[in-house]
């Protein structure tokens, strides 16, 4: 009996753990498909307008909630928040010559969708004659105004809140800063670096080139030494014009021989003028002979090259490269090791091999 109202009072348990969690679930369906939710398109305008020019264009809001749903249009500058895409929304405005929200006229800023409804929100572009020369960038959020009842209960609501992106530039005939090359490096290095030895490799190099350098802080000659083959390269790019940039291409590796043993495509990327943006490299080994790659993989030696070649910038493309050096130490220690263990048992291992070779030969008689 005891065993029997044990099991009761567990499968009471049981069923009352199953119900709780199935009203759980009902009730975060219940919350999910009452939360606004909202589609635009499309999700960013990029336009070269000269000064004084005026352009048209539409925004296209579709209200994907249950219920129907005031929106709220806001127009807002926006700029690189770092390195790796983050974007610093300003709401601040500035002199109407360089605020692009000075000149996006949104013909309604306040609409009310049903469910399902979508609707397009014309807007108009004014560049005022004395605009600034260069990028111009803006955001138009489109986010819910929903009313206090909404937020009854003490529950955590999420609001969505999309953001259009507008990239414009203004363009000046014959501006000089427009026709230079806006693209340079601001880093293209390898990870893995060992700095003792690029630091003993850099000393002994100076040796050769300038042998007062030696012993100073800096030596005049730098080397990038490795102890193993490369984990990755770091690759940072700068824009020095007056405009966006998006430039893409690809990190090729060669080895001492100027054979290709990896390489890397870079995906095309948005530079805002004066920033520097990181590109992700990752390399593509599925292309190349799988030999080459697995030996330079595990058994790198000596001096390799990786060159990057950039475009979509100009009309040449930007080529760039550096050299690095992989010297595994701890491969000939071992090697060393080895050997010198061998050599402390030579007179062993030669007679054992004696031993061995005549009992071959005993056989081979017979």
């Amino acid at each position: 009996m005891r065993r029997i109202f044990l099991n009761f009072r567990l499968a009471i348990w049981l069923s009352f753990g199953v119900l709780v969690f199935l009203l759980v679930q009902a009730h975060l369906a219940v919350q999910a498909a009452s939360a606004p939710s909202l589609a635009v398109f499309p999700d960013k305008f990029e336009w070269s307008l000269s000064r004084g020019q005026t352009r048209d264009g539409e925004i296209r809001v579709v209200n994907t909630s249950d219920f129907a749903l005031p929106i709220r249009f806001n127009m807002v500058r926006w700029d690189a928040e770092d390195e790796i895409g983050g974007m610093n929304f300003i709401e601040t405005g500035e002199d109407p010559s360089f605020d692009i929200t000075r000149w996006v006229d949104i013909k309604e800023s306040n609409i009310i969708l049903e469910s399902g409804e979508a609707r397009d929100i014309a807007f108009t572009i004014s560049v005022p004659a004395n605009a600034e020369p260069g990028g111009k960038y803006g955001a138009v959020f489109v986010e819910p105004v929903v009313p206090e009842i909404y937020f009854e209960g003490g529950e955590t609501r999420i609001l969505p809140r999309i953001a259009i992106l507008f990239l414009l530039d203004i363009p000046v005939a014959n501006l000089e800063e427009q026709t230079s090359q806006p693209l340079t490096v601001a880093e293209f290095s390898v990870e893995g670096r060992s700095s003792l030895l690029s630091e003993i490799a850099s000393r002994f190099a100076s040796l050769f080139y300038a042998p007062g350098t030696v012993f100073a802080a800096t030596p005049a000659v730098s080397v990038d030494m490795l102890s193993a083959a490369p984990s990755g390269f770091i690759l940072r790019v700068r824009n020095d014009g007056i405009t966006h940039i998006r430039p893409s291409g690809t990190v090729s590796v060669f080895n001492a021989f100027d054979v290709k043993i990896a390489a890397a495509s870079l995906a095309p990327t948005t530079i805002l003028p004066h920033k520097v943006r990181q590109f992700p490299v990752e390399f593509i080994r599925d292309n190349l002979p799988f030999v080459p790659s697995a030996v330079e993989r595990q058994f790198a030696l000596g001096e390799y090259k990786a060159t990057v070649v950039l475009e979509g910038v100009g009309n040449q493309p930007f080529v760039t490269s550096f050299s690095y050096w992989v010297f595994p130490w701890q491969v000939f220690i071992a090697a060393g090791i080895m050997i010198f263990a061998l050599w402390l048992v030579r007179k062993r291992l030669i007679a054992a091999l004696r031993v061995l070779f005549n009992i071959h030969s005993a056989d081979s008689n017979v």
